[in-house]
């Protein structure tokens, strides 16, 4: 019997979201970030990225809620294997795609 469709591989889904930087810092202190990258546009403008930028744990934490919400709706959580790769800084003034891709399903 194949698999459906959403554990196929090439199976894809997203959500836009909206950073900013009241969320960015929020975010980073309850998850006990104190980067000033995170929390202090003048320092975060005298980093290597020129402004303040989303923490990893903070766009991480999206990405896996995407995957459950999207999952739970469809009734199957799969939860066993998942691969993230941050490639590049998200700025706390920026909108963004999270995205997920099956690559392969047993």
């Amino acid at each position: 019997m194949p698999l459906p469709e959403h554990l196929q591989a090439g199976y894809r889904f997203s959500r836009m979201h909206a950073f900013d930087l009241a969320q960015v810092s929020a975010f980073a202190f309850a998850a006990g970030d104190t980067n000033p990258l995170h929390h202090d546009a003048v320092a975060a403008a005298g980093s290597r990225f020129g402004k303040p930028t989303a923490s990893g744990t903070h766009t991480s934490a999206l990405l896996m809620g995407l995957v459950a919400a999207h999952y739970a709706v469809l009734g199957q959580v799969v939860g066993v294997r998942f691969t993230m790769e941050l490639l590049r800084p998200v700025f706390a003034d920026e909108t963004v795609t999270l995205a997920w891709e099956v690559t392969s399903a047993c």
